[in-house]
């Protein structure tokens, strides 16, 4: 039976998430360090969450490296933000004198200091931009299901990103998903997006893209690629 999606003018806007929390956390941190804040209980809480996210982080990029990732479109990069956010927290709370883990916490401290120094560098502007859009902007990400095991994501990340990218999302198990990038040209951002399951292997995408793009793609695309 044929499983139809349609979605029309669907738009989402670029969240701020990162920026508040590493925003929050450096202020913290700055307040601890001027304080000179001792709570060892806090400092333990942080370190044992940093250490967690650490971990999860590196399942993250491993998982990215096979073209999979967790569930949902930020749940890669939430971890990797909360990870620099703690580890900029626990550079305020951290109040012993060995010097390897204090230059540890000292490195996600001044991350944002480096991303403002790139900025001031002429030649750096260009991969700071870059960098910091990618770190820091959410970006917009749309989906759109085919049926209850399949989806296309729609996704664009920062300003400069022009047209999205479309993806193929397969749900694996129950908490990951196998992403496959670029099914279709990058033919600009869709004013209607339109999804039949014509076949258990394969389905058929309609695209119109906004006046902007002017474009139309009509194919079959199949499950397995």
């Amino acid at each position: 039976m044929s499983c139809l999606r349609k979605y029309l003018n669907r738009k989402q806007q670029y969240s701020m998430t990162s920026i508040i929390i590493l925003t929050i956390s450096f202020l913290a941190a700055l307040t601890f360090k001027l304080t000179k804040t001792k709570n060892v209980k806090l400092y333990k809480f942080f370190r044992n969450s940093h250490l967690l996210l650490l971990g999860l982080t590196i399942i993250v990029v491993m998982l990215l490296l096979n073209s999979y990732s967790f569930r949902g479109f930020l749940t890669d990069k939430i971890f990797a933000i909360l990870l620099i956010a703690t580890g900029i927290i626990l550079f305020g709370l951290y109040r012993e004198r060995k010097k390897l883990i204090r230059a540890y916490y000292a490195f996600y401290f001044i991350l944002p200091l480096l991303l403002l120094f790139g900025l001031i560098v002429p030649r750096l502007h260009f991969i700071t931009a870059v960098a910091g859009i990618g770190l820091l902007i959410d970006g917009e990400h749309t989906r759109y299901p085919i049926d209850n095991k399949y989806s296309i994501q729609t996704s664009r990340v920062g300003i400069l990103a022009g047209s999205p990218t479309y993806s193929l999302i397969e749900k694996k198990l129950f908490l990951f998903e196998k992403v496959t990038d670029d099914i279709v040209p990058k033919i600009g951002v869709s004013k209607s997006l339109e999804t039949v399951k014509i076949r258990t292997d394969s389905f058929r995408l309609n695209v119109i893209t906004s006046e902007t793009y002017n474009e139309q793609l009509d194919t079959i695309i199949g499950f397995r690629r």
